[in-house]
């Protein structure tokens, strides 16, 4: 019985020793695996913050992609289409890939090309602030404030008329006509005159820009215009066509049909004629033409015969 007991006990303290050593172990692997874990907490913490980050620049992205205009504007063109890989202005010395082109089609203008010719009589009847050299930049409120001020006097024909019939014309509305609406005539005032001559087609030409005024005026957006400036006016004069006239040297000459017998062809008489102001289409005769008299405004092709009939008479 001695022996079993003592044997008992060796196996009880071993058993306690290796409890120990376990416990001992055990201790050791709490504050490995607490350790570990307290590690893994802060890594996640970091992971955690750093998809937060991530959110917010993805957001901060995606509320990027919405283009928003700074003001109330037509898309006039579009320059790239889905997909399409853009690059940022912000990142960028070339300012970015243009994606669109915005027209403000709240105040809408024709930038005219006058010829040198014709820009000196343009220049005379442009309002003050519109002039080279007097140029000033208006308030858009006080722009439109004058165009309606000029349109509201031409409608109501409040122009001072002069001694000889003529009348000032100063800041006299512009007549505008397109292609794509030919029964419809809109109206402009002259806002700025360019000081700068371009050449186009060897000529010499002066840029003026002109206010559009009206309503439904987003649909000549991008169309070729041609514009009727009124720079004088003449009453009870007498006009013929341009292709009625013939010069030769200084003097300027017409043809009138004429019968110089009875039975004989119809003839021509060369008459020279004193000529003043033109449009362009007809031209004004001072002297030598009574209203309501014929012109050649192409000469016929007479035969041999018909020639020396002609001298003869």
């Amino acid at each position: 019985e001695g022996e079993t007991t003592e044997m008992i006990y060796g196996t009880a303290k071993a058993a306690k020793e290796l409890a120990t050593v376990e416990l001992a172990r055990a201790k050791n692997n709490e504050d490995l695996v607490l350790k570990s874990t307290q590690e893994d907490v802060k890594q996640a913490t970091k992971t955690r913050e750093q998809a937060g980050k991530d959110l917010e620049e993805a957001k901060l992205r995606l509320e990027e992609t919405t283009v928003r205009a700074p003001t109330d504007a037509m898309v006039y063109n579009v320059s790239v289409a889905t997909g399409v890989l853009v690059q940022s202005g912000t990142a960028s010395l070339t300012g970015g890939t243009p994606i669109m082109v915005l027209a403000d089609t709240s105040s809408m203008f024709v930038m005219a090309q006058v010829d040198e010719a014709d820009i000196g009589e343009i220049r005379r009847i442009a309002p003050e602030y519109a002039k080279p050299g007097q140029t000033r930049k208006l308030p858009l409120e006080e722009a439109i404030a004058n165009a309606r001020r000029i349109l509201d006097a031409a409608e109501a024909e409040k122009i001072v008329e002069q001694a000889d019939e003529t009348q000032n014309l100063l800041g006299r509305p512009v007549e505008i006509t397109v292609e794509a609406y030919r029964g419809e005539t809109y109206q402009g005032v002259i806002e700025r005159i360019l000081p700068e001559p371009t050449t186009i087609s060897n000529v010499i030409t002066f840029r003026v820009r002109i206010r559009l005024m009206g309503s439904d005026l987003e649909k000549l957006l991008g169309l070729q215009a041609d514009l009727e400036f009124t720079t004088e006016k003449l009453h009870n004069v007498v006009l013929v066509k341009n292709d009625a006239l013939h010069s030769e040297g200084r003097d300027c000459f017409v043809y009138i049909p004429k019968k110089f017998s009875e039975s004989g062809p119809m003839g021509e008489e060369k008459r020279a004629v004193q000529i003043g102001k033109t449009d362009g289409t007809y031209t004004q005769i001072i002297t030598g033409l009574n209203d309501g008299e014929f012109v050649w405004t192409k000469r016929p092709k007479l035969t041999e015969k018909e020639q020396k009939a002609q001298e003869e008479a």
